[in-house]
């Protein structure tokens, strides 16, 4: 089921079918994180590109409420870097975040 990335050979790719609807998908990633003292992370990609980071679970309904167009909601054991430019920055900068959720 794992596979490694073609183009960024030191990540794996995993699949993981999930049926649920958006407020579901968010209070499964808030569950998760507050479990696993993780970050959270939230990226748009329209109009323009953004991410914003959250340090754990608390406030995540409102933070993806107040952020919309939520496109893809990232978890990570530690900080987010969220500097970057485009989603294929973030990814690079943030090598080790999970992403279990996509708009």
């Amino acid at each position: 089921m794992a596979e490694a990335a073609r183009f960024i050979p030191e990540m794996t790719h995993f699949t993981l079918p999930l049926h649920a609807q958006r407020d579901e998908l968010i209070a499964l990633a808030a569950g998760w994180a507050d479990e696993h003292e993780l970050h959270v992370a939230l990226e748009r990609f329209f109009p323009t590109y953004a991410a914003t980071a959250i340090p754990g679970a608390d406030g995540l309904v409102e933070a993806v409420a107040a952020f919309d167009p939520v496109r893809r909601m990232c978890l990570r054991c530690g900080p987010f870097d969220i500097a970057a430019i485009n989603a294929q920055q973030f990814l690079v900068r943030n090598p080790t975040s999970a992403r279990p959720c996509r708009g």
